[in-house]
């Protein structure tokens, strides 16, 4: 039996459906190129208003970073988007055990931080490269007037480059002897995993796979310095899907890593993955 031909208006129609999806995708992947907070946390379905607020001095978190991440700004929890009670410091330093202070920066007073989800955020003058390590973000607190600090104890979802370790904080004076805030790493870490919020930073985003049509092709890239991401393919999606490891050869193009796939008759669907998750 003479299999019929498919006709030049579907082949269009469907080459026109076609890149109508890979635009849709594009465009997803660009519009989450911006920086985004290093965790997300929805303050209604995870932790509790801290209780330490007798004194003035410091709270934050310690984590530990996988592979490289690159911190745009710094921010201050803005639980109820109202702005904040008064200006926070706020710093990232190296190594907690011996800390090393490597970038910090003021969050005002008020709502003249632009707010991003919940989260006061300012830009850092230049952006910094956080190598594979151990780390502490913290920021300055009044307990006169203060901001709401919440201490997250629940699994908080975060970048998967970034691994979070204990609540911190810093108290510089006695109950009732309160005293200016001291910006300087916390001296106190609570032996429970999660975070007190206050303080975060924003980061760059986790690599996005970009894909192209060139000819009977499709050409995958993602950005040359994500070297622990893994590129992988299923047949199908959901509940149960298989996925493999692409061999094809990879090549490096306009600091992007780049692999090309031949478009055939069965569906196919790539992702990145950070190796070892």
């Amino acid at each position: 039996m003479k299999r019929k031909g498919i006709s030049t208006h579907r082949l269009q129609r469907r080459f026109a459906q076609l890149s109508l999806v890979l635009y849709v995708m594009l465009a997803a992947c660009q519009a989450r190129s911006a920086p985004v907070p290093a965790l997300d946390f929805d303050p209604s379905k995870c932790g509790s208003d801290e209780h330490l607020s007798y004194t003035n001095g410091m709270y934050g978190w310690s984590f530990s970073v996988s592979q490289s991440v690159t911190v745009t700004g710094l921010g201050w929890f803005d639980q109820d988007h109202d702005g904040l009670s008064h200006s926070h410091e706020v710093g990232i330093w190296q190594n907690p055990g011996f800390p090393k202070l490597l970038t910090s920066l003021i969050i005002p007073a008020g709502t003249n931080a632009m707010l991003d989800g919940f989260w006061r955020e300012v830009d850092l003058v230049d952006s910094i490269s956080l190598p594979a390590g151990y780390y502490v973000v913290a920021g300055t607190y009044y307990s006169e007037n203060p901001d709401v600090v919440k201490f997250a104890p629940c699994d908080i979802s975060a970048d998967p480059r970034i691994t979070i370790g204990w609540p911190a904080y810093f108290e510089p004076s006695l109950p009732g002897q309160p005293a200016d805030p001291l910006f300087q790493p916390p001296n106190r870490y609570l032996l429970i995993n999660g975070a007190e919020l206050g303080p975060t930073f924003f980061i760059e985003p986790a690599p996005t796979l970009q894909l192209t049509l060139v000819s009977s092709q499709i050409v995958l890239s993602w950005p040359s310095w994500a070297t622990n991401f893994v590129l992988e393919a299923s047949s199908h999606l959901g509940q149960g899907s298989a996925w493999f490891a692409v061999t094809n050869p990879v090549t490096i193009s306009n600091d992007n890593f780049v692999e090309t796939n031949s478009i055939d008759s069965e569906a196919a669907f790539y992702r990145l993955r950070a190796a070892g998750l």
